[in-house]
């Protein structure tokens, strides 16, 4: 009898570790399975949210680009009565704001979807990229009109160590500026002039110069502007690197500078950021282009600190600030017996230049062959 006891004892234990065991395993195991559950509906509703958002977007490029010129113009001629208006001349508020009902049918839902606030709740903004700067392809007179650009308000000795300009306004309270060649860091702002100069800065490099004079009314550029310019050729020697964003600041390490002294801040690049874009359809370079020859100037390179002159024949394509690269030229000379290899004024063949029909300065000098005109 104590022996039956005891079995059915040890069975009821065993049944009851059994049943903890598995309650053990179980809670977890249903935990995880409801966590999954969760991600999985949570990871379809983002992806079901990322593809109308895509179709969204793919049809507004679609509606905007029927009030193109070209596209307005050929409906006129098929004399197509379904588009808002046809005149290539002038858009009107309809070409630029699409209904829901229009929305609805190209995500293929339900109108009433996108109206119901515990539904879809989409929203979209239309803004004209091609009204802003590109800083893949804007020069650094356009950046600085924004950033910081004024003319120096007077002569500018090589020992000076305050500079003056006619407007300070849009220059930070800290930072760089070129003036030419010459790169100069400045610690404080009063005003109009620029404190606590550090004259030359970066003077071993061969797009900066040295300590120089500058007359009054040279452009003085804020030196953020100038590296965002020129951040396409600096970054990578030999490549075009593009921004893809307008997180411009990789242009903090194109050089060793002042840790104390930034060379852009967050605050000052969010103050003028709604102004510029990558997405615009402007010209950008990816190539060295409209090769010409230089008719007559300084031979390189010039070791002195002052600018090289050129003279060239057509100036349609370029700006001022436009990055220009030289290639010298060979030729062979012959003379009776005599011949020998004479070292001519650099020819464009297959690299670009920046020229100008009148004599024009432009900024480089040392070993550099890329110059820009300034």
């Amino acid at each position: 009898m104590s022996g039956s006891r005891n079995e059915r004892g040890i069975a009821l234990l065993t049944v009851i570790t059994a049943l903890v065991a598995l309650m053990i395993i179980a809670v977890p195991f249903g935990i995880a399975m409801r966590m999954g559950y969760e991600r999985s509906v949570a990871n379809n509703a983002r992806t079901r949210a990322q593809t109308q958002v895509d179709s969204a977007m793919e049809f507004l490029k679609a509606y905007m680009a029927r009030s193109t010129e070209h596209v307005e113009e050929e409906n006129r001629a098929a004399e197509r009565k379904d588009c808002n208006n046809n005149d290539p001349d002038c858009d009107t508020l309809a070409e630029l704001e699409p209904t829901l009902d229009q929305m609805a049918s190209s995500l293929g839902i339900p109108v009433e979807q996108l109206r119901d606030p515990y539904g879809t709740i989409l929203g979209f903004d239309v803004e004209d990229e091609n009204g802003k700067i590109n800083i893949n392809n804007g020069s650094y007179f356009a950046l600085g009109n924004l950033m910081g650009l004024s003319p120096l308000g007077s002569q500018l000795e090589p020992s000076s160590r305050t500079v003056t300009v006619e407007d300070a306004t849009a220059f930070p309270e800290r930072g760089y500026l070129k003036i030419g060649r010459e790169l100069i860091l400045y610690r404080a702002k009063e005003g109009n002039q620029f404190t606590g100069c550090e004259r030359g800065f970066l003077a071993d490099k061969p797009e900066h110069g040295p300590s120089m004079q500058h007359k009054a009314g040279e452009p003085v550029v804020n030196f953020a502007a100038w590296a965002i310019a020129y951040y396409k050729v600096l970054r990578r020697p030999g490549e075009f690197t593009e921004f893809e964003t307008l997180d411009v600041s990789d242009i903090s390490r194109l050089y060793e500078l002042d840790a104390e002294v930034p060379v852009l801040t967050q605050a000052d690049w969010e103050r003028v950021a709604p102004y510029f874009t990558v997405y615009s359809r402007g010209p950008v370079a990816e190539a060295w282009t409209n090769s010409q020859p230089i008719n007559e100037g300084t031979s390189l390179p010039r070791a002195s600190g002052e600018p090289d002159q050129f003279n060239f024949d057509n100036s349609y394509f370029y700006n001022l600030g436009t990055i220009v690269r030289l290639q010298e030229r060979w030729q062979k000379v012959e003379s009776g017996a005599d011949s020998r290899q004479e070292k001519t004024f650099p020819h464009r063949k297959d690299y670009a230049m920046v020229f100008d029909a009148r004599r024009v300065a432009i900024s480089g000098g040392g070993d550099s062959n890329e110059r820009t005109i300034h």
